[in-house]
């Protein structure tokens, strides 16, 4: 494996190498057998942490790009850190600070004519109040959605939809906007994301789209909710990701991990599926047995075998690569 670096302390849960290792391997065997390590497909991040999987396969496949999405500050300004500490990962990755729900976060905030929409460059839609010391993971329970000021602790992130976010990174990959290639960090304006929570025109994403190999989704319970908000790129067949890897638990407590298992299964049709951590495969593979921790496992979600290869075959030709990748 290619030298990777982290910024400040090292430990196990910030080693890019070493946190969830075997699901990593899983994905470095995925671009490699798809024809796609030299090749500049995107990866979507939902839950970057410390940027973890953005620094271990953005370095693996030094030409491919990322979106990632992170709603603790303090983790964020950390992960933007340890972007930088790695040369030429930063110019191809698209981070924000923002917190992923569903498309039912923004009713109330906009009409559905447009002219009614603020003018400002700045996001004047839903936000959610976060512990800005807290180095965490952000839980469904760790924040609220407000309209309201935070308190002296928090601090507001926007709330977005997968959909939204995708479509703004399509949008500006694919405009003649110039870029800083050390600038990563990706503020969400008023003007080029918010319409795509209220006009599902897939005709705007798919123009500019096809290059999403795979999402890794790990926000603590808040999958389902992502979920929701990414009915536009996940169910079609022009931009949704070949690969999913999730992290999924069995609580009654919490059920919207269940919930999250089965839109992936029945709602967007990633039928074969198995559990990282015990290799149990398909239905045998849940609920969960806890192979590492009780009642959760990590899951690699696939579209069926014809599927899947028209998915690859997809993401080939909506990108570029070196002449040894192919």
């Amino acid at each position: 494996m290619k030298p990777a670096y982290t910024c400040g302390e090292v430990s196990v849960w910030t080693n890019p190498y070493l946190w969830e290792a075997h699901q990593k391997v899983i994905l470095f065997d995925r671009m490699q057998a798809s024809g796609l390590k030299n090749c500049n497909f995107v990866g979507l991040d939902l839950g970057g942490a410390r940027g973890d999987w953005v620094i271990a396969a953005g370095v693996e496949a030094n030409r491919s790009q990322y979106v990632v999405v992170e709603a603790n500050p303090t983790l964020f300004r950390k992960m933007e850190k340890d972007f930088d500490t790695n040369a030429g990962l930063p110019g191809r990755v698209f981070a924000y600070s923002a917190a992923a729900k569903s498309d039912a976060s923004f009713f109330g905030y906009y009409s559905d004519n447009e002219n009614d929409h603020s003018s400002s460059q700045e996001w004047d839609g839903p936000t959610m109040c976060i512990d800005a010391s807290s180095n965490e993971g952000v839980m469904d329970t760790a924040g609220k959605e407000t309209s309201n000021s935070c308190s002296e602790t928090e601090t507001t992130v926007p709330v977005v939809t997968v959909d939204i976010i995708m479509n703004d990174f399509w949008t500006s990959t694919a405009s003649s906007i110039s870029r800083d290639k050390n600038t990563h960090q990706h503020p969400l304006s008023r003007s080029n994301s918010i319409t795509t929570a209220f006009h599902d025109d897939d005709d705007t994403i798919v123009s500019k789209a096809g290059n999403l190999f795979f999402a890794k989704l790990d926000i603590e319970g808040s999958e389902y909710e992502a979920l929701l908000g990414a009915k536009s790129v996940f169910s079609s067949k022009e931009t949704r990701p070949c690969y999913v890897y999730i992290e999924i638990k069995f609580s009654s407590v919490n059920p919207a991990y269940d919930k999250a298992f089965h839109m992936m299964k029945d709602t967007y049709g990633y039928t074969d599926f198995y559990d990282i951590d015990s290799g149990l495969v398909g239905n045998d593979s849940y609920p969960p047995i806890g192979k590492a921790y009780e009642n959760e496992a990590n899951y690699e979600f696939r579209l069926p075998t014809s599927e899947l290869e028209e998915c690859i075959t997809r993401v080939r030709k909506h990108t570029s690569c070196s002449s040894s990748s192919r």
